[in-house]
């Protein structure tokens, strides 16, 4: 058995390493946010969004071809952080994104692949003789 004394202090060790890991990942979390900035409304196309936010928050705007862009989006009009503004824009394509420094890079939510297998016999045209090791594209 254990002595109370000695539970009591690993109770409290842990209890501490509980609370700074809880106030760190807060702190982390704080310095990841993205500018916060008020706006008039506004309406263009993705890619003259994108340029005037760039300009408004001073960070820069890295985002994938992938992604879908519209010719006629209207931002609401208010204080919102940078990235809620990028959500306004791609509301009708999910999007991630990550932060490096004053840099927030935009890509298309990826969607789980699906994996299929196939299998069957390849037969020549002519011959109808088995081809083994074919590959299929």
């Amino acid at each position: 058995m254990f002595p109370l004394k000695l539970i009591c202090r690993y109770i409290v060790c842990c209890g501490a390493f509980l609370i700074l890991g809880l106030a760190s990942s807060h702190l982390w979390a704080q310095s990841s946010e993205t500018p916060r900035f008020e706006m008039t409304q506004r309406s263009g196309s993705t890619v003259e969004l994108i340029k005037m936010l760039e300009k408004e928050s001073g960070w820069v705007v890295s985002y994938s071809s992938r992604l879908c862009y519209e010719e006629d989006i209207t931002l609401s009009s208010g204080v919102h952080s940078l990235v809620n503004f990028l959500e306004q824009i791609f509301y009708n394509c999910p999007i991630t994104y990550a932060i490096r420094n004053e840099r927030i890079i935009v890509r298309p939510l990826e969607e789980k692949s699906r994996t299929f297998t196939i299998s069957g016999f390849v037969r020549d045209s002519l011959s109808s003789e088995t081809l083994p090791a074919a590959n299929i594209f």
